[in-house]
């Protein structure tokens, strides 16, 4: 188990370190307006492509593991309906809201990733089967196809069109990853379709509400760039772009992590060791969440005029506020994982839509008045309200007991928080 954790966490951490690398080539090589305008279409596509198997990969993974590969062509035709539901959804709201320029280039890689999407099954499958070899190498091929097209694209000085055809070079190399391995494995991942209405039905009934979770997540996590587009103009968008490419992509030190817990929170939910491994987890992850964000706010300056110059300056404000929601998301993982785990997942959605609902409503006032920075504020005040939910809930329902260090950290980012909106206001 041990091994299999550290493989899958270490071919996490060379995927992000590659992307890390690809993200700071394109803000060099694109002026600030470009960028900000790749930013719009990457954020777009990435909003569908976190629900692209619909929510649906532990399902996956469980019936693969109940019931072996007969699964396989049932699950590629729930998968097909999916992939076709989320191409045409994409299409109508890239229509709607984006110009006609922007909305031809987002479907270009909107294409590509509706076809990788279709993949989403066989995944799951390495999974079932605990092969993380290739489950790691078939996470490292994204990225490592994405640099080697970036270079390329920089090399060449090819525009916009083709950086955001990535997704359609990934998806052929991709393919060609599953081809082989469904020739050595004698069809075992095969792109065989089938369809049964009661199958599709069954499949989502299971899988509703945590579709529905997911979709409100993956709102309130990217609605901060389309109101900055709406409200604000292109340079304000790669600003913002340029302070949360450098945030997001940390979360997989949580996200690895909970990968690791939530079976255990799962497993002793109706025991009292529930809450000793709740403590040790949110001890550790908020230690390390404030380390990470106090060595990111610390370094902010340097960092950026060290890999930009004068380019991106504007990013360090925001920058040095955002790097405070790793240690708030870390400390929330726990929590809301802790949650789930024991049947409240109804309780996370409803704090989830009014979440979104108040983010909307504070981007809305904020955002023309103090544009990249208004958009943090909301992000913040949002993600401590539902930090402080959380806590109150876990404690009143299930004993849940915090580490005294965490309301430490928390009020050392809340108190410096408010230093910096009172010194930008100033």
């Amino acid at each position: 188990m041990i091994k299999r954790i550290s493989l899958f966490l270490s071919s996490s951490i060379i995927s992000q370190g590659i992307n890390f690398v690809s993200g700071i080539i394109l803000m060099r090589y694109l002026t600030v307006s470009v960028y900000g305008e790749y930013s719009l279409i990457t954020e777009f596509l990435a909003v569908f492509a976190a629900f692209a198997d619909g929510g649906l990969y532990v399902y996956y993974v469980k019936k693969f593991s109940e019931d072996g590969d007969g699964n396989l062509p049932l699950i590629n035709g729930v998968q097909f309906v999916i992939s076709f539901c989320l191409l045409l959804i994409m299409i109508l709201t890239a229509l709607l809201l984006l110009e006609l320029e922007l909305a031809s280039l987002t479907l270009l890689g909107a294409l590509g990733m509706v076809l990788l999407s279709f993949h989403s099954p066989k995944y799951s499958k390495l999974f079932a089967s605990e092969n993380t070899l290739l489950a790691a190498i078939r996470d490292l091929l994204s990225p490592v196809i994405k640099i080697v097209v970036v270079i390329i694209g920089v090399i060449l000085k090819l525009d916009l069109w083709f950086f955001i055809s990535v997704f359609l070079i990934q998806f052929i190399f991709i393919s060609i990853f599953w081809f082989r391995l469904n020739w050595k494995n004698k069809g075992q991942f095969s792109n065989r379709i089938r369809f049964s209405l009661n199958y599709l039905k069954t499949t989502f009934a299971v899988g509703s509400s945590f579709s529905l979770l997911m979709v409100v997540n993956i709102l309130y996590n990217k609605i901060d760039v389309f109101m900055l587009n709406a409200y604000s103009t292109p340079e304000n968008v790669a600003f913002y772009a340029g302070a949360t490419r450098f945030v997001y992509p940390l979360m997989f030190i949580s996200s690895s992590f909970m990968k690791v817990i939530f079976p255990k929170l799962v497993k002793n939910s109706d025991n009292e060791q529930f809450n000793n491994e709740q403590f040790l987890a949110i001890r550790y992850l908020g230690l390390i969440g404030f380390l990470v964000s106090l060595s990111l706010f610390l370094t902010a300056p340097y960092f950026y005029e060290f890999i930009f110059g004068v380019k991106y300056l504007n990013s360090i404000e925001p920058f040095q506020s955002l790097v405070w929601y790793l240690l708030i998301v870390f400390l929330y993982g726990v929590l809301s994982n802790g949650i789930v785990a024991k049947g409240g997942v109804n309780v996370l959605l409803i704090v989830n839509i009014v979440m979104l609902t108040v983010n909307v409503l504070l981007n809305y006032f904020l955002i023309p008045e103090f544009q990249e920075i208004g958009a943090v504020w909301a992000t913040l005040f949002c993600e401590i309200l539902v930090f402080v939910y959380v806590v109150v809930y876990s404690i009143a329902k299930f004993k849940s007991t915090i580490p005294k260090e965490t309301y430490l950290y928390v009020a050392f980012a809340v108190c410096l928080n408010i230093y910096l909106i009172f010194n930008f206001i100033k």
